[in-house]
């Protein structure tokens, strides 16, 4: 009894040195969004703002790469906008060509395939935005000199739409590889997310 007591002790021992010891899972990050309207007479009727940040989850992707200690995300978020008049059908991206009614001319689509419909947004000049990202009337996108930073909150364009037919969200993208969100390879070089939704 005494040499089995003493085994069970050795155990306890051994197993409490391992967990002290053993290597925690590495953080995983994923991108998270607010959507929100902006109303007059600070701004135009119909506009919409949001703000999007980098967060440790446990249903996150690991970084692209661990770059002086920090992880290297990249990755960006985009208001995108839906016509509850003029919806348009999906099962891939390829359906979401953007024209009129459902979309601007020569604007950009994305697939929202859980819903299986498209959502738009203008295709707008890219100028250098605050602190290195890269910055559009509707988007808000890092670069390879500025990668996303945890918890740091980023805020988007305020863009406008007709206020009473005009439904918003943002979508967001994160590098899983490099170059990211350059390539098409959903879930393989980058995740797709998907805000919530703002009725008109």
């Amino acid at each position: 009894m005494q040499r089995i007591s003493l085994l069970l002790a050795a155990i306890f021992v051994a197993s409490v040195v391992y967990a002290v010891h053993a290597t925690p899972p590495a953080p995983k990050y994923k991108i998270v969004s607010i959507v929100e309207k902006k109303t007059p007479p600070a701004h135009p009727a119909g506009s919409v703002s949001g703000t999007f940040k980098l967060i440790e989850a446990e249903d996150g992707f690991a970084p692209i790469k661990i770059e002086n200690g920090q992880p290297y995300v990249s990755g960006g978020a985009c208001l995108v906008y839906q016509d509850t008049h003029h919806v348009k059908t999906c099962q891939t991206q390829d359906d979401c060509t953007s024209n009129p009614p459902a979309g601007p001319e020569n604007g950009v689509g994305y697939c929202h395939k859980a819903s299986g419909t498209c959502w738009f947004k203008k295709d707008s000049a890219v100028t250098d935005g605050p602190g290195g990202f890269k910055l559009d009337d509707y988007c808000l996108k890092s670069t390879p000199a500025k990668t996303l930073v945890v918890d740091n909150v980023n805020q988007l364009p305020v863009p406008k739409g007709p206020p009473n037919t005009t439904r918003w969200r943002i979508v967001t993208c994160q590098g899983l590889t490099d170059p990211g969100c350059a390539t098409g390879d959903e879930d393989v070089t980058h995740h797709t997310g998907w805000g919530d939704v703002i009725e008109p």
